[in-house]
């Protein structure tokens, strides 16, 4: 029935949103077919009115959500309560076998063996056997453990040789502090405010931007979060800057970057309108023949070509979807 509701009030809805006029069948103050007065005196005098079309649909919904809710953890418990009952008529089944063994035991000569000692011996080796089984398995998946546990303190070894940056030649240690100066320099123009910029320096491990700060009790360098400390639009300031910056980075030193960069509206975690157009600036700034940046927007093509001047750039504009069916 919430299902048949649901759909009518849908349909109601959209009926009023192309120009119909629904009413309460209540508020008439005439009959719909004879269009003779009416006097609401079976009708009691209420204060409280009822709710909209859209509320509703909403209130259809949570009870959907609800029932089907507790449809889900009854079949869940109906679940268990079969498996419980399996296992019960097993253990029934087991105890009506002994009790028949038991019942001709006592009429057996007492020299002959036990029918019910043979089961139950029976019973405890294959028993035994399925335990065996499964302590094979676990041996043997303890015994892959081993190797990996192996192989992960020499991973582990050989990071922390890395992380001591022993192996950087003097072109990697350029390299990596020309990427921290193009990453702080982009944060500057993209207005990051969360940290000073230059406060943001790269990893030696994962070169991923950080912040070091000095720790009032020890004295000492400690790491803080730039995502759980951060906004979200500078998250997207440091995005921007950072691979941007990997991209000039392979204009000064050989990288294996693919020279090209892609942004997907980069305005859709409300970054104001000056960080944006300041995005299109930077993108627009000459670069090498085999460097290439894309970036897909919604913004208002007034406003794109205001923010980018006389910069070189290619501007194209789709109507509607751009994405469209082929017939």
């Amino acid at each position: 029935m919430l299902d048949i509701d649901l759909k009518r009030h849908q349909d109601t809805k959209k009926l009023m949103a192309l120009g119909s006029e629904v009413t309460d069948a209540v508020a008439f103050e005439s009959c719909p077919t004879c269009h003779q007065h009416l006097t609401q005196e079976l009708l009691p005098p209420s204060s409280s009115g009822a709710m909209a079309l859209d509320e509703n649909i909403a209130f259809i919904k949570s009870q959907q959500l609800m029932y089907k809710s507790a449809l889900a953890a009854t079949e869940e418990r109906l679940g268990e309560l079969r498996l419980r009952g399996r296992s019960i008529e097993q253990d029934y089944k087991e105890a009506q076998s002994e009790l028949r063994s038991l019942k001709r035991a006592l009429v057996r000569p007492a020299s002959s063996v036990n029918r019910t000692t043979i089961e139950k011996s029976v019973r405890l080796q294959a028993r035994l056997a399925q335990w065996e089984g499964m302590q094979e398995r676990a041996d043997s998946l303890v015994d892959e453990l081993v190797v990996v546990a192996k192989e992960w303190a020499r991973l582990s070894s050989r990071l922390k040789e890395l992380r001591t940056g022993d192996d950087f030649s003097l072109e990697d240690k350029n390299k990596i502090s020309r990427l921290q100066s193009l990453v702080q320099g982009h944060l500057k123009t993209f207005d990051f405010h969360s940290f000073p910029p230059s406060e943001i320096t790269l990893a030696r491990d994962n070169f991923r931007p950080q912040v070091l700060v000095v720790d009032k009790d020890s004295g000492g360098e400690i790491e803080k979060d730039i995502g759980f400390e951060a906004s979200a639009s500078d998250g997207i300031r440091l995005k921007w800057s950072y691979y941007l910056s990997l991209l000039e980075l392979d204009e000064d030193y050989t990288t294996n970057h693919a020279g090209l960069v892609v942004f997907d509206e980069p305005g859709q975690q409300a970054a104001d309108p000056v960080n944006l157009t300041s995005l299109f600036q930077e993108s627009a700034k000459d670069r090498p023949d085999r460097h290439q940046i894309l970036i897909a927007t919604s913004e208002k093509e007034h406003a794109i070509k205001a923010g980018l001047g006389d910069r070189p750039y290619n501007l194209i504009s789709f109507n509607g979807y751009i994405l469209k069916p082929l017939n």
